[in-house]
């Protein structure tokens, strides 16, 4: 019987297992494919990965079959080959042998940041938002694209940026801190559109509007809406920037307005922007026109 040595191996659990699982999931699967990838560089003919199944979670076959499918599309691209699959009971161990296919280097193809769906298009815009090339840090198949705000220099403001490193694209969203900011991060896998959508989701740069509204670019929204709802709105304290202009007519600052899109959950549960640059109150939603 071959030897194939332990590389590494990863808890397969239930969705209703906690919100920081996925995450938990993702550092640990790019831990076994980094350890694959030295056992490969080190020369070894063989490998072998794994993962425990959490049984009372009742997992359908289905997400095994994907969970075994994702590591082999992790691992055999550094050179593996995927020589046999063995179930146990509560677990799956999937051994490799050295691929005796020659291994092209892998280059991958610089992505092209005008070529975006339209609808990631119009997010960006909305929120004064544009992509970014970073220059190339020297890391073979390693590209950068950072998310940037508008506010009135030619470089912009990063608030985000997202990484790849061979097909997997890696967010890095700046979020709120303990009085400041700093960039959390997403891990993948995700596709370079998937990896922007969550910088938009998650990015929080309020603050930097509101400071290039301090400098005199005042911009904003006005919203149409009944006078009591509109008299309720603009007496709230968080976001700063809301006016009630009269007769139900309510004025939103643009820094306003970038904190709405992307409220702390005590706010967003009732009143938010969507994507569609309408703002959303208890269920009810209304246009909003910018300022010309």
């Amino acid at each position: 019987m071959q030897f194939y040595p332990v590389v590494g191996r990863l808890r397969v659990v239930g969705s209703g297992s906690g919100g920081n699982m996925g995450l938990m999931h993702a550092l640990r699967m790019n831990k076994l494919v980094s350890d694959a990838k030295a056992a490969f560089d080190r020369g070894d003919e063989t490998c072998s990965v794994g993962f425990d199944i959490d049984t009372r979670a009742r997992l359908s076959m289905r997400k095994i079959r994907k969970e075994i499918d994702l590591i082999v599309a992790r691992i055999e691209p550094i050179g593996w080959e995927c020589a046999r699959i063995a179930p146990f009971l509560a677990s799956v161990e999937i051994d490799f042998i050295r691929s005796a296919r020659p291994q092209a280097a892998v280059k991958e193809k610089p992505v092209d940041i005008n070529r975006i769906t339209p609808a990631l298009r119009e997010r960006l815009e909305v929120r004064n938002l544009f992509l970014y090339q970073e220059p190339s840090m020297g890391r073979p198949g390693e590209q950068a694209v950072s998310v940037r705000l508008n506010h009135g220099t030619p470089d912009g403001f990063p608030v985000g940026h997202v990484v790849s490193s061979g097909s997997t694209w890696v967010s890095y969203a700046r979020v709120p801190h303990g009085g400041t900011f700093r960039n959390k991060e997403f891990l993948g896998p995700q596709t370079f559109e998937e990896a922007l959508d969550t910088v938009l989701t998650f990015a929080r740069y309020d603050d930097l509007v509101r400071f290039s509204e301090a400098s005199g670019r005042t911009r904003g929204y006005t919203v149409v809406m009944g006078v009591e709802r509109a008299e309720w709105l603009a007496d709230r304290t968080e976001p700063a920037g809301i006016t009630h202009l009269g007769g139900g007519r309510v004025r939103l600052t643009e820094s306003a307005v970038a904190y709405l899109r992307n409220p702390p959950p005590s706010v967003g549960l009732f009143l938010f922007v969507t994507d569609s640059n309408k703002l959303w109150i208890d269920g009810d939603t209304y246009p909003m026109t910018r300022d010309a």
